[in-house]
């Protein structure tokens, strides 16, 4: 094979800290919509089912589509100049949601804004298992992914404090903001580790496989451990993407939290125990990697089941002090499983698959986690509505410990396939000059 370029420690460094801001801002465009889904819903006259779909369906669907070709170009041409287009393009259109005069014209933009989103997270896994190992990839994607719950903490913090002095249309105006400043920081800094022209480029394209699209997927469907991490994913993505879309406005209608309220208090709390399960999950996954090879997994079916446990005492909790107590816990594991089992696809499939395998994740996490859990608790929430049950929310929210249940004996087959089927990784990372301690 012939030899890579080596890469700096700075450098990669800098890679990661880069692809972690643009994480952040992915998700501050993302999840800004939940912190307004009340003020919305009033404005515009929409129900909870509407907001479901915003949330949901409508943008997981576009977004986990698009991946897929996405993922195939990640692994043909320049990873950076993908992600600089993708961010650029769903800051302008995150903008023209505050332009919106119903809910049409918001779906229509809601789409836009996954169109953009589905050109970053391929090509951005992609690049961290070229820079790292193995027993490195789950602290290395668990680090951008720690851009989730940086993104959420400014959505939900700054994103309802403008709403509420300024109204929901200006949080849009003002999300466009950061991804626009990432782009000329993605552009001016990043490099891709392929090294364009160098021989890490050759190496690349020399160890591409010679047949289509059509042969590379099937051959990655095959792959038994990679089914079961998908639905594992999808599991753990209906939980939490269904919990972020609803928890504001479960503390606003059951409490009677303003939406500046709601916002600072969730943001901080994900900020930061959620910062801390996401980035923790990484690191524990790599040590659990190191004594068994379904390591990654197993950390996430651990955190899962106190999912199960934790997470029917907060919606039993009687004040909103006494909910948010219960909840710092569950927030902090619900978004744990990112780093891990994003690493576990990349150890599963050969080097040159890695960007069409990250897509092939994030096509399943989203296209049945995020969207069906958003719309599937606001579906149940409308029919506990009408049914006069009460509070429809808490009937809806119930779907999240019963996801993490369901989570729990995927991935205990996930990591069991993991052992039988799984071969040492004959293409670690993009060399790397030791001239410092790695980080």
């Amino acid at each position: 094979m012939t030899a890579r370029t080596p890469v700096s420690p700075t450098r990669r460094r800098l890679t990661l800290l880069i692809l972690l801001g643009v994480t952040l801002v992915s998700l501050l465009d993302r999840q800004i919509m939940a912190i307004l889904a009340h003020p919305i819903a009033e404005d515009l006259n929409l129900t909870d089912s509407q907001l479901g779909l915003l949330s949901g369906v409508a943008f997981a669907a576009v977004y986990a589509t698009l991946t897929i070709p996405v993922g195939w170009m990640a692994d043909r041409v320049d990873r950076t100049r993908i992600i600089a287009v993708a961010t650029a393009s769903w800051s302008v259109i995150s903008a023209t949601c505050g332009l919106a005069g119903n809910f049409w014209h918001l779906l229509i933009s809601r789409m836009g804004v996954a169109v953009g989103e589905a050109g970053a997270t391929p090509s951005a896994h992609s690049i961290a298992s070229d820079l790292y190992p193995p027993e490195r990839r789950g602290f290395a994607i668990a680090t951008i992914q720690a851009g989730s719950p940086l993104g959420l903490l400014l959505a939900f913090a700054v994103g309802g404090l403008i709403a509420q002095e300024y109204g929901w249309r200006a949080a849009f105006y003002a999300s466009a903001v950061p991804g626009l400043v990432m782009t000329v920081l993605v552009l001016a800094v990043m490099r891709d580790p392929r090294a364009r022209g160098g021989t890490g480029a050759a190496a690349h394209r020399a160890g591409l496989p010679r047949h289509g699209f059509r042969s590379a997927t099937r051959e990655l469907l095959a792959n038994p451990p990679m089914r079961s991490i998908l639905a594992g994913g999808v599991l753990c993505a209906f939980g939490v993407y269904g919990a972020l879309a609803w928890l504001p406005a479960y503390f606003q209608r059951t409490f009677d939290w303003s939406s500046g309220r709601a916002g600072i208090v969730l943001g901080l709390m994900f900020g930061v125990v959620g910062l801390a399960g996401t980035w923790g999950g990484g690191v524990l996954g790599d040590r659990l990697y190191l004594r068994r090879r379904d390591g990654h997994t197993r950390v996430v079916l651990l955190s899962s089941v106190v999912v199960v446990a934790l997470f029917p005492l907060f919606l039993a909790a009687p004040g909103g002090l006494a909910a948010l107590l219960v909840l710092a816990i569950p927030a902090g594991l619900l978004g744990l499983f990112q780093g891990p089992l994003a690493a576990a696809v990349q150890n599963v499939c050969p080097p040159s698959r890695r960007g069409l395998a990250s897509a092939f994740y994030i096509f399943s996490v989203n296209l049945l986690g995020q969207s069906l859990g958003p719309t599937a608790i606001g579906v149940v929430s409308d029919l506990a509505e009408s049914a006069g049950l009460g509070n429809g929310l808490r009937a809806g929210l119930l779907l999240v410990p019963l996801s993490a249940l369901a989570a729990v004996i995927v991935l205990r087959r996930a990591g069991a396939r993991i052992l039988a089927h799984t071969t040492p990784d004959d293409d670690h990372a993009v060399p790397v000059q030791h001239t410092s301690p790695k980080p």
